[in-house]
């Protein structure tokens, strides 16, 4: 089984010029994620986030690690190994 999501925001707010306050704009995020039986008792998970690598942030700081932008997190990869008793 795979599962495929796409996220997204948008927010709007009117600027300042410290950077504190301001646009927060849309964004799309491309997440693959799967399920791999292996075996009775045994179950492997793997995925992507952030799939396309995809720059974008998703608020804005006054204080650490601000005051400004927070960046969101680019691509990262997952595996796991799940086993019943």
């Amino acid at each position: 089984m795979a599962i495929l999501i796409v996220r997204g925001l948008n927010n709007s707010i009117v600027a300042t010029d410290d950077a504190v306050a301001g646009l927060v704009p849309s964004y799309t995020l491309l997440d693959y994620s799967g399920q791999l039986a292996v075996g009775p008792a045994y179950q492997l998970t793997f995925g992507v986030n952030n799939l396309a690598n995809s720059r974008y942030f998703t608020k804005r700081a006054g204080e650490y690690p601000g005051p400004g932008i927070l960046p969101g997190a680019a691509r990262s990869v997952y595996l796991g190994v799940g086993a019943r008793f």
